[in-house]
Order: C-alpha cells, then structure tokens, then sequence
C-alpha cells in the first residue's frame, strides 16, 4: 500500500458503480461533540466556502479485486461496513458560531446501487475524482462515497470521505476491511469483525476534552510544551526554505513522490537506527534538520509531527484520531546522522508523550497569554508510517492498495515518509508554482542523498551548501 497522487494509478477502464449508503426520510440523527480538529477542518471548509473557492478536502482509497465483481456482495460489505463505523453516517452543522456533529443511526441507512455508462481507461480516475470531490463534504450525510469499476475479470474498489470524519490510518483500514466484507459475502461465507476495537468515535472526542480541561489546570504540562515552542522561537512550524509564496498566499496542490530507498537499502536505513537506540519514526528528523542545515545554515530543526491518538478500543476505528506536536531540538557544532540522531529520537519522544493533549487546546492558550502569533496558514507537518505492520498487511486487497488526497491549495509541503514491502517513499502536497517546485526539488534531492548515505555507511555527516 502507498500514499500517492491518484495519478499515479494505473488506470483501468470499465462499467462505474456507485454505491450509496444513505440515511432514510424518518431517520433521526444524534447530537454529538465534534473534536477539535473537526473543528478547525469546518472553519476552513466555511471560510473555503465563502471564497467560493473549490472544496477538495477529502481522503480517497482503492485497491484492485482479481475476480469478477458481484454487486450484491459489494452491496452487503458496504452496509456492514456503515452499520459498524459510524463516520459513513455522520455530518456537521454550523449552529453559532460553533459546529454540532450529527450521526445517524445504523438501521436508519438504506443501501443502493447503480451502474454507470462506460468510462475508458484514460478517464477512470477522473470519475472517481468527481464523484469523491460531489459527495465527500461534510454538511451532508454521507460525507463519504463508495464504488468500483468493473473491469469485467477484476475490479477497482474505491472509497472516499471528507477528511474530517477520516485519516490516512483509517483509510488503509477501511480498504483492508472492506476488501475482506466483500470476498467474505462473494464466497458466501461468514465475516466476523471485532467490534470491540472498533468503537465510536464520539468516546474519543469526550477523551479529549478531558485531557483539554486537564493542560488547562496542569502548570507542568503547559511547561512542558511551552520549551518545545521556546526552542522554536515561538512560532508556528513551517517549511524551512523560501518556496517563493508571499505571507498568506497559496497555490494548487502538486503531488510529488519519491522512492528515496528499495526494501534493502531501507532494511540498512533501519539497522543504522536501530544501533543507535532509535526508530525511522524519530530518525526522519535528524535526516531532515540535516538536509535543512544544509540547505540554510540553521541550527535548531523545529517541525511538526502527525501522531496517532488511538486508544485499545478505537485500533480498527474509521475517525480523525491523531494530534499534532512539534518536534524541536538544537543541532551539535558539526552535526552528523550518529550525533543527531539521540536528540532527534528523544524530542520524537516527548512529542509522544504530549500527544494526548489537543494541540488546539495548547495554541489557544498560548495565544490568549501573548506568547505565540495566532496562525495565518496551515503549518507544515511530518508523518511516518510503515504499512507493513497494518492489519491486513499480508493480503491482496492491501499489496495493491492506494491511499490519495484531494487536490486543493497549499503553501507548504507536508511530507508523508512510508514504509512498505518496496522500501521508503516521500510524498509531499507541494505548491505546484515554478519557485517552489525548484527549491524543493533540491531539498528532496538533499534527503535522498541523506538517506542513501546512511543506508550505505551508517551514517552522514552535514555540510553547508
């Protein structure tokens, strides 16, 4: 499974199939509280809405099935599906000023599907695009859509939702899961799922106003977290080179990939992790303060890492259940991989530490007391992931899985570092202006070389370009 621009999909044409798990006239939704960062996702979508410009913020999967497709049996996995995860039958309302989540129950979902007039290979993905980038908004129930396309011997299956009720973990899940309900009801056979580990996600969110109420009242934590911000000169992270965009100014979403090493060269990357007490989780920050100094001089990295905030009970949950927390440390005299990597590793730690309290609970105070500037853009974030340990790893519908996002506008470069059974890919949402794509072709270019360095010798050692 990768995280990739759609086109990169290798594209076959078909009969499309939609697939509508929608909620019935008399079904009655349930008031629930939405996260904090349903809540910054829906004042951006407002505020994205009210520019009139295009809304894309959407997740999308597909992976390929090598069987004829049977339509009941995609009707059944997709009613099971929705039944167990409550996100395919939530939306939001703005109510003032605020936003309340609203989430139908399962027997209110009626399940239909329908054929669609031929699409050739070339046009695939810009099917699934467009139905994705129509029915994946938050403001109505399903903010999320399934399909496939029949290819007659084999079949893509495909699903999307806007990213407030979904992440990427999610996502590689709900392709896993829905791949298994559907060859489970093709073959006839009985599917069970652990329901315990998939439980709702409003538990979540009231978890998560508690550890709010608790940074409020805990003078250790807001120190805790208010030296990582003093490190990095109280600011919100952004990407550490001038990509040519003025203050506020965005430009469309390219996305590029890179496959920085093959499975030998990332199994080396590990081990050289693994002799210095560390994990690539917390080693892809020594390798980019290293490409950073290189690129700038600086002396302290400052980045902001996405982390998983999964308790036992929400492991095959479909939500948003992550947080942000930065990542800071200052770099030795003459850094080098080996010397870095401890620093790297131990603030990639306390980011751990700190990650059950909402980032949006510590910016808010932060700003009421003065000390940081309220945030004018989205900040620039950082994320490993290694796919093989996902469940579902080992089979079909994951080997050929797809994770892609909704093009939108950006003015940084988020970074997607994942591991799979091919080695270590970079995905990065890049501003596709001219400026940008040449500064950061170098930068890429920067990592790469890192990265080759230390699974060649074990290590690297930086110098000011």
């Amino acid at each position: 499974m990768i995280l990739t621009a759609l086109s990169e999909w290798n594209a076959t044409g078909g009969i499309p199939v939609t697939v509508s798990p929608a909620p019935r006239a008399d079904s009655a939704p349930r008031e629930h509280t939405a996260s904090f960062l349903q809540l910054d996702h829906l004042r951006a979508a407002t505020a994205n809405q009210a520019a009139g410009q295009p809304y894309r913020a959407f997740i999308g999967g597909l992976t390929r099935i090598d069987q004829p497709l049977d339509r009941d049996a995609l009707a059944a996995a997709v009613t099971g599906f929705s039944a167990t995860h409550e996100n395919t039958r939530t939306f939001f309302e703005e109510r003032d000023g605020s936003y309340t989540r609203l989430v139908h129950p399962p027997e209110g979902i009626a399940t239909t599907l329908r054929d669609g007039d031929a699409v050739a290979s070339a046009d695939a993905a810009r099917h699934i695009t467009e139905h994705l980038a129509a029915q994946c908004v938050p403001w109505s129930a399903p903010g999320c859509a399934f399909g496939a396309i029949d290819h007659g011997g084999s079949f893509t299956l495909y699903y999307g939702a806007d990213h407030a009720l979904t992440d990427g973990i999610s996502h590689g899940l709900a392709l896993s899961e829905l791949a298994q309900r559907y060859l489970a009801h093709a073959a006839d056979a009985a599917f069970t799922f652990p329901t315990e580990l998939a439980q709702p996600h409003t538990a979540y969110t009231l978890r998560e106003t508690e550890a709010a109420h608790r940074f409020a009242t805990d003078p250790d934590l807001q120190q805790r977290w208010s030296g990582i911000f003093a490190l990095g000169d109280w600011r919100i992270p952004r990407f550490p080179l001038d990509l040519g965009l003025a203050p506020g100014e965005t430009a469309p979403v390219r996305i590029v990939t890179h496959h920085l090493l093959d499975d030998a060269g990332a199994t080396a990357f590990e081990q050289a992790c693994a002799s210095h007490g560390a994990r690539p989780s917390g080693a892809i920050f020594a390798v980019l303060a290293l490409a950073e100094h290189q690129l700038t001089g600086s002396t302290t990295s400052f980045g902001l890492t996405v982390l998983s905030t999964r308790a036992p009970e929400h492991a095959l949950s479909q939500g948003w259940f992550c947080n942000f927390v930065p990542v800071a440390f200052p770099l030795p005299a003459d850094p080098t991989f080996a010397a870095l990597l401890p620093r790297a590793q131990d603030s990639f730690n306390t980011a751990k530490d700190l990650a059950p309290t909402p980032v949006h609970a510590v910016l808010a105070r932060f700003i009421a007391e003065g000390r940081l500037a309220p945030p004018t853009s989205t900040p620039q974030m950082v994320n490993y992931l290694d796919t093989r340990r996902m469940p579902g790893a080992r089979t079909e519908a994951h080997r050929n899985g797809l994770i892609f996002t909704g093009e939108g506008r950006t003015s940084n470069a988020n970074m997607w570092l994942v591991r799979t059974e091919d080695g270590l890919f970079l995905s990065s949402q890049t501003p596709s202006a001219p400026r940008a794509q040449e500064v950061l072709a170098g930068y890429f270019d920067s990592v790469r070389e890192i990265m080759g360095s230390i699974a060649r010798t074990g290590d690297y050692h930086a110098s000011v370009q």
